[in-house]
């Protein structure tokens, strides 16, 4: 009901601004800062009375959607089953957590929680442990780095107010069990909210967004995906296979030096269409965000080495800069070359017409130089493969179908779900 309410009056509020603005957004239409986003968000509401077509309008949704709540409702779960919902979601001796790359819930004892996580951040050499609690010392960076962009007009100082951190702390460490692994072993998300850096992440990941966009390799999502299969031109030749790629911890294992360097993130930034805040001054904010990534668990302070947290702002677009040169140099250093080949972030799909040992040997020889990560290889022995959620098929042609339970399925769903020509 609380909930219903809150919704109600954040739609009368959008209503009436859309009102009370209208001449000034139909003389802006056409204008459009992509920076507008990234400022203190205003809490002005017009007050009733101004258009009274538009008052009655708001009355009458209001009193006709809080009328149903009237009507008796039953509950679908008994009183037993929600005391005992409330007894867990308040019992401290229980971490409960969504599985990784899967639909399922895991409850784990609170000490097996925090001996796994701990397990991760002392056998990873992605992060080390410090002595102290560096937020206030981080907050102070970010502090004089947006007062000196302010001072340069490079922002102005609606986005300055928005940099500017305020009652910030440090990363919250959480970990979701990989269930679809042996002995799941956990993945370490460190959250940033309200972290002194969150603000210019956002900066940073929003000026790699067009370079990552424009990339050859490029899917967007599912429906990209399917668009991009069904202009493959068929029927394949015989000795195609189908292949995946999966990148083995891609965030924290992007190599920083290697990123920042003329050949990436730099490249990337130098090619905007949109440079009003200049690329040294985003690649320090990059620097700022990447080198003082602290946050704790368990009363311990850590500090992020390498690579970007999953969990930061910046880290999609700033892994996918990194890896879309990887993988121009992987071809270019290679006389043959993939019949097709797409990644959604750090899953890659694609299609080999050559023996599968030259592509393990190219691939095997990528890392060596470029010391990016591992990865998982799967190949289509079957001429099916799955890649996020989606099972794709070649039997004459290429047929794709949705994985409808898992979003990382098992080799033993497969057969289970249908499949759809596209």
């Amino acid at each position: 009901m609380g909930k219903l309410i809150a919704d109600l009056k954040i739609w009368e509020r959008r209503m009436r601004l859309r009102e009370h603005f209208f001449e000034e957004n139909k003389e802006k239409e056409n204008y459009q800062n992509e920076y507008t986003k990234f400022k203190k968000s205003s809490t002005f509401t017009p007050s009733p009375g101004k258009e009274r077509w538009l008052d009655e309008y708001i009355q009458t949704v209001k009193d006709e959607i809080l009328s149903r709540l009237s009507r008796k409702f039953k509950m679908n779960i008994t009183i037993e089953e929600e005391k005992a919902m409330r007894e867990l979601l308040y019992d401290t001796s229980i971490v409960i957590r969504p599985s990784d790359k899967s639909s399922g819930v895991v409850i784990m004892n609170t000490e097996d929680y925090k001996l796994e996580v701990e397990k991760e951040l002392d056998n990873n050499d992605t992060y080390k442990a410090i002595d102290k609690d560096l937020t206030q010392k981080n907050e102070n960076k970010v502090k004089k780095l947006v007062e000196n962009l302010c001072k340069r007009e490079i922002i102005d100082k609606d986005m300055k107010k928005y940099l500017l951190p305020k009652g910030t702390c440090p990363g919250k460490v959480q970990a979701n069990p990989k269930l679809h692994k042996q002995n799941h072993p956990v993945r370490t998300i460190i959250n940033g909210r309200n972290h002194p850096t969150e603000k210019i992440a956002e900066i940073v990941e929003n000026e790699l967004s067009e370079n990552v966009r424009n990339l050859p390799t490029y899917i967007k999502d599912t429906t990209d995906f399917l668009n991009k299969l069904n202009a493959i031109q068929q029927p394949l030749p015989d000795n195609a296979i189908m292949f995946c790629l999966d990148v083995t911890k891609l965030y924290p294992s992007v190599p920083r030096k290697e990123a920042r360097e003329a050949c990436n993130c730099k490249s990337a930034l130098e090619n905007r269409t949109n440079t009003s805040i200049p690329t040294e001054d985003v690649l320090k904010m990059m620097d700022l965000v990447i080198e003082n990534n602290n946050f704790s668990f368990n009363g311990k302070h850590f500090l992020q080495t390498e690579g970007t947290a999953i969990g930061s702002h910046l880290g999609m677009n700033y892994a996918c800069t990194y890896l879309g040169q990887w993988e121009e140099n992987l071809f270019q250093n290679s006389n043959l070359q993939p019949f097709s080949y797409w990644r959604y972030v750090d899953d890659i799909w694609g299609i080999w017409e050559h023996a599968v040992k030259v592509l393990v040997s190219v691939l095997s020889d990528a890392l060596l130089v470029d010391d990016i990560s591992e990865m998982r290889r799967f190949f289509s022995s079957s001429n099916s493969l799955a890649i996020r959620d989606l099972i794709v098929i070649r039997d004459g042609t290429l047929y794709s179908g949705a994985v409808t339970r898992f979003k990382y399925p098992p080799p033993s769903t497969e057969l289970c779900n249908p499949l759809q020509p596209f």
